[in-house]
């Protein structure tokens, strides 16, 4: 992809010091810039889905050791898809009650 960037002559002129510094034309000192930004969304995206998954298996544990102890199993999701309904029978079988 081609982009065509208007900066001020000071972002320029920063820009291009900066390149130089490293050995590279303007050009692709920002495209370097442009891929690191992209990866780090990437990362952050990555970052998030592990602490949704850890978040998850911490309140597993949780409802498990509710359930043990005669607790109700509630659930709540962002998706009605994703909602799973428990019949009578599955709680006795998670409660432990045959």
């Amino acid at each position: 992809m081609t982009l065509t960037l208007e900066l001020a002559p000071e972002v320029e002129a920063q820009l291009l010091l900066k390149a130089r510094r490293r050995g590279l034309a303007l050009p692709d000192y920002v495209r370097q810039l442009a891929e690191r930004d992209a990866e780090a969304v990437s990362n952050e995206q990555a970052t998030k889905d592990a602490a949704m998954t850890a978040g998850a298996e911490i309140m597993a544990t949780l409802y498990a050791e509710s359930l043990a102890q005669g607790g109700e199993l509630t659930a709540f999701s962002q998706q009605q898809e994703d909602l799973h309904e428990y019949s009578d029978e599955e709680l006795r079988e998670l409660k432990g009650v045959a």
